[in-house]
């Protein structure tokens, strides 16, 4: 925390920066080859967004975690554009999905690349369903 020059317990921060830690150290100590996060951003500031799916990408490339991360929040999903388009060793990590129910076919997943998404946000077409 800017301004602060000491250790402090992690019950004084707030809610966000409690669950980033709690993802963060429940993921590091542990051995796993498949992590599930609901609602990855419940709690977390918008703010934070950028930071926590950068720590989580490079964290899962080292080593070598797939990741699967819920989140029905535009700014999440956009976050993780900004992320990825701001480091390209990064985009093949993350692919996008979104399912929908169809009056045919039932439930359909619907695969974003990197590419996709970007034009999807920036043409501000609906993901999120």
């Amino acid at each position: 925390m800017k301004g602060v020059h000491e250790l402090l317990p992690i019950s004084m921060a707030g809610d966000g920066a409690r669950r980033m830690i709690n993802i963060i150290s429940s993921i590091a100590s542990e051995d796993y080859n498949i992590v599930m996060i609901d609602e990855f951003d419940n709690g977390l500031h918008y703010s934070a967004h950028k930071l926590m799916w950068k720590i989580l990408l490079k964290f899962i490339e080292n080593r070598n975690i797939q990741l699967f991360v819920t989140t029905h929040n535009i700014e999440c999903i956009q976050s993780l554009k900004t992320v990825l388009q701001n480091d390209e060793t990064l985009q093949d990590l993350a692919n996008v999905y979104n399912i929908v129910s169809t009056k045919l076919k039932g439930f359909q997943a619907y695969k974003y690349s990197f590419n996709e998404l970007k034009e999807a946000i920036n043409n501000e077409i609906e993901i999120r369903q």
